[in-house]
């Protein structure tokens, strides 16, 4: 089952198996789907969609975005989501 996560006020949703991040809910149901039947495969479909990924570095969740001026950084999903 996908992970939806709130960062900075916006629904972001998750494939638990990869990692990589969707706007919508049913594109990340269809890349999670894609994972369990391919493992370690991805879909070029699907994958290109994503807008960014979960990182995890010293326990922590972080997002990094594929695209515009937040591509360099990681973001703390934890955090308020302003800095």
């Amino acid at each position: 089952m996908v992970k939806e996560i709130v960062y900075n006020g916006k629904r972001y949703w998750v494939c638990e198996i990869c990692g990589l991040v969707y706007l919508d809910r049913e594109t990340a149901s269809e890349c999670e789907e894609f994972c369990k039947n391919n493992p370690g495969s991805c879909s070029i479909t699907t994958t290109s969609k994503a807008i960014g990924r979960i990182i995890l570095r010293e326990g922590r969740e972080y997002i990094k975005f594929y695209r515009g001026s937040r591509s360099s950084h990681l973001y703390d999903l934890y955090s308020c989501g302003c800095c």
